[in-house]
């Protein structure tokens, strides 16, 4: 058998830490029947397309290295994927926006209005964690 050694993730250039969070994503996924596709140039927003084995349900999945908020993903129904420590997220951009406009207006509409139009958390608060909780995704036993 192989001797396979873990890597350190924070010793991973940019490039390689996405692809590291596409697979791990990617098969926290397959344990709720999705297989993943990575799409090359961004199609519509994407870097990969989620589909359910038995339903045929699709999503179209932006990968971000954190929470991530931004005009140009407003109604494309993107869902946004992201690690942080050892849980992964997988929201539907829109919906979990509107929820968090309700609670805490203020840094969005700052972010809409530089050039960007985007917002993001490194480690988010409180009250996105508790956002965030039915959007969580694991890696679970079949």
């Amino acid at each position: 058998m192989a001797n396979f050694e873990k890597v350190n993730y924070a010793k991973l250039n940019s490039r390689q830490q996405e692809t590291f969070n596409f697979q791990w994503i990617s098969g926290a996924l397959a344990t709720y029947g999705y297989h993943t596709h990575r799409i090359p140039d961004d199609w519509e927003g994407a870097d990969f397309i989620a589909r359910h084995m038995v339903t045929g349900t699709q999503i179209n999945v932006q990968l971000k290295s954190r929470m991530h908020f931004a005009k140009k993903y407003l109604r494309k129904r993107i869902w946004i994927a992201f690690r942080h420590a050892d849980k992964a997220y997988l929201y539907p951009h829109d919906a979990l926006l509107a929820q968090y406009l309700k609670v805490n207006p203020m840094r969005v509409n700052k972010a809409w209005r530089r050039p960007d139009g985007a917002v993001h958390w490194k480690n988010p608060t409180r009250v996105q964690v508790l956002l965030l909780k039915q959007y969580e995704i694991r890696w679970t036993s079949s």
